[in-house]
């Protein structure tokens, strides 16, 4: 019997991490996890690091930026998929490893 993989939503909007949960939720194999807080976001990666799938974050979070948090992710498990989100348009040369 396989563990389900663990796919998380990291965005400071609470409304934006409830409209993920709710349009994942039904996808067999996976369990959707959704923080507010990039820190404790981090914590959980950490304690589970090997069962995650992709880690969805918003850019513009309080804290810790998204590209700080996703580097941070694929530092310690480079198998994870990494996505970023943002609402703002990105100007050319401001991510670079994107």
């Amino acid at each position: 019997m396989s563990t389900n993989r663990i796919v998380s939503i990291v965005d400071d909007d609470l409304d934006t991490t409830i409209l993920f949960h709710e349009a994942l939720k039904s996808v067999r194999g996976i369990t959707v996890v959704t923080f507010t807080d990039p820190i404790k976001a981090l914590e959980h990666f950490h304690v589970n690091e090997h069962a995650y799938l992709v880690v969805i974050s918003d850019f513009k979070m309080p804290g810790l930026n998204g590209m700080e948090f996703l580097k941070k992710i694929r530092d310690s498990n480079p198998f994870v998929r990494t996505i970023l989100m943002t609402a703002f348009e990105f100007e050319s040369g401001v991510c670079p490893d994107c």
